[in-house]
């Protein structure tokens, strides 16, 4: 958005708010169109290690002048899990829908299952959710 010279709100301070606040559980409430996406997509692209050069996108904005948020830059694996895009006519279908979700999710980060901070049991359950997902069961029938 900024190289395209789009018009830009510069929201990045609250990611460093919201960081240092150290809450176990932050909940964005906000109208449609009001920047929640944009916020979450920040979220990720400041901290995941999957990216590299944070510099380049975010020098300038409130969040990069703070050292200490910038060494906090691109350190660390981030999953981002969003229910935005799912419609569903009933509420069992929104629950298969957010499932199957959940189970791609498991498809996409098959390395995790190698990761030395995961114990034994959560290896297994890995395992299974993803078995699970193989098979294609449904949470509950639609007569349900």
């Amino acid at each position: 958005m900024r190289t395209q010279n789009c018009f830009y709100v510069d929201k990045t301070g609250f990611v460093r708010e919201w960081w240092l606040s150290t809450l176990p559980v932050t909940s964005i409430a906000r109208p449609r169109r009001f920047g929640k996406s944009l916020m979450i997509n920040t979220v990720e692209r400041f901290f995941s290690n999957d990216y590299s050069d944070q510099e380049s996108l975010f020098s300038g904005l409130e969040l990069w002048k703070d050292v200490g948020m910038r060494r906090l830059a691109g350190a660390f694996p981030v999953i981002k899990l969003s229910f935005s895009s799912l419609k569903a006519a009933t509420a069992i279908s929104f629950q298969n829908l957010m499932v199957k979700t959940i189970c791609s999710l498991y498809q996409q980060y098959p390395k995790l299952t190698e990761s030395a901070d995961l114990s034994d049991e959560e290896r297994a359950y890995y395992g299974e959710v993803i078995r699970w997902d193989a098979e294609r069961k449904t949470v509950l029938p639609e007569g349900a």
